[in-house]
């Protein structure tokens, strides 16, 4: 998660922050996918705060993925 533009992202609205102890999941709203949520250590996200509302891009390493609609 980071700021427009990322070559190969995909744009979306921070939905929610929840702080989770060590981490941090920020949930996300994107036109191009369905609604997202990235888990991201607390430390990282003390580095680059996020609020509802902020427009980011998202990446990830497929290895990372876990996709939920079932098979």
């Amino acid at each position: 998660v980071g700021p427009r533009p990322l070559p190969g992202g995909i744009d979306a609205l921070v939905a929610a922050v929840e702080y989770g102890g060590a981490t941090v999941q920020i949930g996300l709203s994107a036109e191009a996918s369905a609604d997202l949520t990235a888990i991201v250590p607390d430390a990282a996200f003390d580095t680059q705060p996020l609020a509802p509302g902020d427009a980011v891009a998202v990446t990830w390493d497929g290895a990372d993925a876990h996709d939920l609609r079932g098979p």
